[in-house]
């Protein structure tokens, strides 16, 4: 080829690249991007636009574009086990509860479920796990999904892994698009959420069955059949299987005994830890610090200025801290450990049995009136309240 043929050959090679370039752009332009994605902070519209198109990028059309979310979306199950997700759960028993509630309304009981072909269990398994993950999700657990999201997002951000941040940040902006509600439970991510909740539920409520059977005979109390049975073990096994499940399960935990520890000084959770002797003792207490009777507390401290309020609140705390100390001895921690397992074998309330077990259980360590002194004079602040009312 001469050099004339040869410039010429280049020419028109350039102008055709040139043109598939300017209809590129073309397309781009006018391609009319989703709605919710113009609502975005600008750094996480930036990491979902590579599907679309960047600065640099071609980007895929808008069609194939949408395909591809859908898939990020029902594919991202395995961000379920990314260390910002792992410790998400919907409460066990209850989803556990849910999935059994939704087959019964689905006319699958275990039985026919055994009997179905493994393609059809799976398959109504899922519908399943759909339909419980859907009532399960609250706004509050949908927003901790997408906070832990951005979290992971950001992680991988720093580590470059590019493709990555493109998933997260695409799951990130679809869970937080009002606008896709009905899709949200398309996520993969959700539901093996849910999936690995009603897991742990219902090996929960197995072992659960055997410290609270009624059906014991052997005369055990309570606390020797909950130490000695398997309940401890499988939640081990969970904490081995499911690492966490364990931050999980601390959180609940502090929920927990702070939901009780209100419950308690508002009166709406009566333990009777205190004798009437122990209570007219603290109570002198409060009337030696306010100087007025103990139905006249309230009304005089209204009248006190902040300060005062402050300064008198501090002196009853310390005063009641000593007394409790001084009271709980090892015969009377004895007396306690009796009353709240009795309280454990009767609940007047299934509420609060988590928090009565955590309890129990506390009564067992060594500081056990200094770890647990800020319930103890709850109790009697309240229990006076109520001797008093």
């Amino acid at each position: 080829m001469s050099k004339k043929n040869k410039k010429l050959a280049h020419k028109q090679a350039k102008q055709k690249r040139s043109g598939a370039q300017s209809h590129r752009d073309k397309q781009r332009k006018a391609i009319r991007w989703p709605a919710p994605l113009l609502g975005l902070d600008r750094e996480l519209a930036e990491d979902v636009l590579p599907i679309f198109g960047g600065k640099d990028e071609a980007g895929l059309p808008i069609n194939a574009a949408g395909e591809y979310l859908l898939n990020i979306v029902v594919d991202s199950g395995e961000l379920a086990d990314e260390p910002e997700l792992a410790d998400v759960f919907f409460q066990p028993i209850e989803a556990a509860e849910m999935f059994v509630t939704v087959a019964n309304e689905k006319g699958i009981h275990p039985e026919s479920f055994d009997e179905m072909p493994e393609d059809e269990r799976e398959d109504k398994r899922l519908e399943i796990m759909a339909e419980s993950a859907h009532r399960l999700l609250t706004d509050e657990m949908r927003q901790t999904v997408v906070a832990r999201l951005n979290e992971l997002r950001l992680r991988l951000k720093r580590s470059g892994e590019k493709m990555k941040v493109v998933r997260a940040a695409t799951l990130q902006w679809f869970l937080n698009a009002d606008e896709l509600e009905a899709l949200w439970l398309a996520s993969g991510l959700l539901l093996a959420i849910c999936a690995r909740s009603v897991d742990a539920g219902f090996k929960l409520i197995e072992a659960s069955l055997s410290v609270l059977d009624d059906s014991d005979k052997t005369g055990r109390g309570l606390q020797e059949r909950l130490v000695n049975s398997p309940l401890f073990k499988v939640a081990d096994a969970l904490l081995a299987k499911m690492p966490g499940m364990r931050h999980y399960l601390e959180r609940e935990v502090d929920k927990a005994w702070d939901a009780a520890e209100h419950a308690i000084f508002e009166g709406e959770l009566y333990l009777g830890l205190y004798s009437t002797e122990e209570l007219d003792g603290a109570r002198q207490i409060l009337m030696d610090v306010t100087g007025v009777d103990i139905s006249a507390v309230e009304a005089e401290m209204q009248r006190k200025s902040a300060r005062e309020r402050e300064t008198i609140s501090r002196t009853i705390v310390k005063r009641l801290d000593t007394y409790v100390t001084a009271l709980f001895t090892p015969e009377r921690l004895k007396e306690l450990q009796q009353r709240i397992t009795a309280l454990l074998e009767k609940p007047s309330d299934q509420r609060w049995v988590p928090f009565l077990m955590l309890f129990s259980g506390s009564l067992h360590d060594e500081d056990v009136v200094v770890n647990n002194k800020r319930l103890l004079i709850m109790a009697l602040l309240s229990e006076i309240m109520r001797q008093a009312a």
